[in-house]
């Protein structure tokens, strides 16, 4: 049977207002920030919330686009109730230093403020207000969805030849990264996963990568040298759209499948 749907609630704490949506069993729900723009500083997310009827119920989800452009966040502290992150939960928060995580929490934890799958083989989200670089840690697999979106301050990311997966949107306008360097072992990139890094000059793609997806440069309006491997086998429709400084002889002539605005690369 279908899951039943549950309406939004809210519930205060303190000075600030949460929206929570009762999941799965009643007693547990994911939970938003009823008005970003009441936020600043440091915040903690309830690992309980306890209604005027004295039912408790625990936090087990960070909703869908959660924290959206809550660019007054600067630390945001995840109780060890919490089991699920939604969806770009993080995004557009600038001002976010660094994520604090309960001990007793079974599914993440925070390595110098960066957020981590608990065993630390998924990089799941960088702070996006930090400035300079950042070295992931080795033994990580994937660097997940939109992990460094919206770093406008990052300098540089290193990465090790640990990791296999770049997720989707994973570099999104990360604004200040003029070159990158992917390690041989990265075998699979998502889409979007550079576009609008715009100062973003040259990159080396490893031989591992047989298809670019949709919009992996997408208005990377710098990029001038881009190596594709003869392991590219397919570039998806606008994988290198606005690339206006690459030319078009870096298309290697083992490409079957070229999206018709790929033709404007070099234009």
């Amino acid at each position: 049977s279908a899951e039943e749907t549950f309406t939004w609630e809210e519930y205060s704490q303190g000075e600030i207002r949460w929206h929570y949506q009762k999941v799965r069993a009643r007693r547990s729900c994911r939970i938003k920030p009823a008005d970003t723009t009441e936020i600043r500083g440091a915040l903690r997310i309830p690992d309980v919330i306890t209604r005027d009827d004295g039912m408790q119920i625990s936090v087990v989800e960070i909703s869908d686009f959660a924290f959206i452009d809550c660019t007054g966040l600067t630390s945001l502290f995840i109780p060890s109730s919490v089991v699920a992150i939604g969806l770009c939960a993080f995004s557009g928060c600038t001002g976010l230093m660094e994520f604090e995580v309960a001990k007793g929490n079974k599914r993440y934890i925070a390595d110098n403020g960066v957020l981590y799958s608990k065993n630390k083989t998924r990089l799941i989200r960088y702070p996006a207000g930090r400035m300079g670089e950042y070295t992931v840690i080795n033994g990580t697999q994937a660097i997940g969805a939109f992990a460094f979106a919206d770093c406008e301050h990052l300098s540089a990311v290193h990465i090790p030849t640990s990791v296999t997966t770049i997720g989707g949107s994973a570099f999104y306008r990360c604004c200040t990264i003029k070159e990158i360097a992917l390690p041989p072992s990265i075998i699979s990139i998502g889409g979007f996963a550079f576009s609008d890094c715009i100062q973003l000059t040259a990159i080396r793609l490893p031989d591992g990568i047989t298809t670019l997806l949709h919009s992996t440069f997408y208005n990377c309006e710098a990029l001038r040298e881009a190596n594709i491997p003869h392991s590219v086998k397919s570039i998806e429709s606008s994988a290198f759209y606005n690339c206006h400084s690459l030319a078009a002889s870096q298309i290697p002539h083992g490409v079957t499948t070229l999206r018709s605005e790929e033709r404007r690369v070099g234009k």
